[in-house]
């Protein structure tokens, strides 16, 4: 019988559960008919062969835990990483569901790392840990609790992988940074004054401030290629991460741009920041904005000293605040994705490259400018934002 024979290659690796001892095909057909058809097992077949299985057992006998239930998923050791595990586990819960259970939990060996990376998938969660949960070969072995809530609405809803989250809020920030600040400007333009150079730059500051509560504990709440590499050279931030955010965040201020120029067509280069004196002034300028405001990022988002719980406040401030006096000069962008995208989609090229190294320029300075304030030494590695997109 295929799920005898999938289960022992399980035992035999000693990664998946705590019995040692291999089962029979009488043996597992006895278990399931003890089940009956109130707890399911369900199969994968490839060519009419069984390449995965996942079966639901019963969690406490009181009845008030009766709609939760303890699953398995095995997939053969020929078919994994072929989603075979996953087709299991998401017709384990549609058979658990028609069945009035509300949730399924397991526990899982922490070495066990595919099958943890398994249920992510799948859309579970991780709840706690049982230490020494039981011995296994004479050692003891501790189990992760892993759940899912089943049924009902968004009972199948399955949350992004960790290393897309981060990503996703990158780009989801950036798309409202330069849709309300760009957009904001496009309006102003629309109406003839109707927002006004004030409302601008209040629009900047706040939308960062709000994006930055949203989103900040999923990634950090770069939402600027400058302020990443800014993190990067402060030793912040992993580097290897750092193409993936400039990545998001691009694609974040591109989808913002092309969305206001179907709804009020080319107005006002899109919003694209242009200076109004000479090139070298706005470089200048941009560069010293930046590093204002790196500096201010760099001391709330990394000293344990400052308030953290007031850093959107003082980076907003910061945004909106020279917004309000270099606007009418550089644009006061700060943000390469801020400028780019804008001036992509409206074909806008003038003197684009200061928007670029100005504020690269201006973040590596002023995050290197907080740690000799600071004090910082060659050791004091800390990575401060999250790096969950590794």
């Amino acid at each position: 019988m295929a799920i005898a024979r999938i289960h022992n290659q399980g035992i035999a690796e000693r990664i998946p559960t705590f019995a040692t001892q291999p089962r029979t095909p009488a043996q597992v057909v006895a278990q399931l008919a003890q089940k009956g058809d109130r707890f399911p097992t369900v199969v994968i077949e490839l060519g009419g062969e069984v390449i995965a299985w996942a079966s639901v057992g019963v969690y406490r006998e009181t009845p008030w835990y009766a709609g939760i239930g303890e699953h398995s998923v095995y997939s053969d050791q020929d078919f994994r990483g072929r989603g075979a595990g996953l087709a299991a586990l998401d017709a384990l819960c549609a058979a658990c569901v028609e069945q009035g259970f509300w949730k399924l939990v397991s526990r899982i060996f922490p070495e066990n790392t595919a099958s943890l990376a398994l249920h992510e998938r799948a859309g579970f969660r991780v709840v706690g840990t049982y230490h020494r949960h039981s011995k296994l070969d004479g050692q003891w072995r501790d189990c992760v609790i892993v759940e899912k809530l089943i049924g009902g609405r968004g009972g199948h809803m399955r949350p992004l992988p960790t290393s897309l989250r981060p990503l996703a809020a990158e780009l989801i920030g950036t798309f409202a940074l330069v849709f309300a600040g760009t957009g904001a400007v496009i309006i102003d333009a629309t109406t003839g004054g109707g927002v006004g150079h004030i409302g601008v730059g209040l629009t900047s500051g706040l939308v960062i401030m709000v994006m930055i509560y949203a989103v900040g504990h999923v990634s950090g709440a770069h939402f600027n290629p400058a302020v990443t590499l800014g993190f990067a050279v402060g030793r912040h931030f992993p580097w290897r991460v750092v193409p993936r955010y400039w990545a998001a965040q691009l694609v974040g201020g591109l989808a913002a741009s092309l969305l206001l120029r179907s709804m009020f067509g080319n107005v006002a280069n899109l919003g694209a920041t242009l200076p109004y004196g000479s090139a070298a002034q706005s470089f200048v300028l941009e560069a010293v904005l930046t590093f204002v405001l790196m500096f201010v990022i760099t001391s709330v988002a990394t000293d344990v000293r400052a308030v953290s719980q007031a850093a959107a406040i003082a980076i907003g401030g910061t945004i909106g605040l020279e917004a309000l006096f270099a606007g009418p000069i550089s644009g006061a962008s700060m943000n390469p994705a801020r400028s780019l995208a804008p001036a992509l989609v409206s074909w806008t090229w003038d003197a684009q490259w200061l928007y670029v190294a100005g504020p690269m320029l201006g973040a590596v300075a002023g995050v290197l400018a907080y740690q000799l304030v600071r004090g910082e030494t060659e050791g004091s590695d800390v990575e401060s934002v999250p790096t969950s997109a590794d």
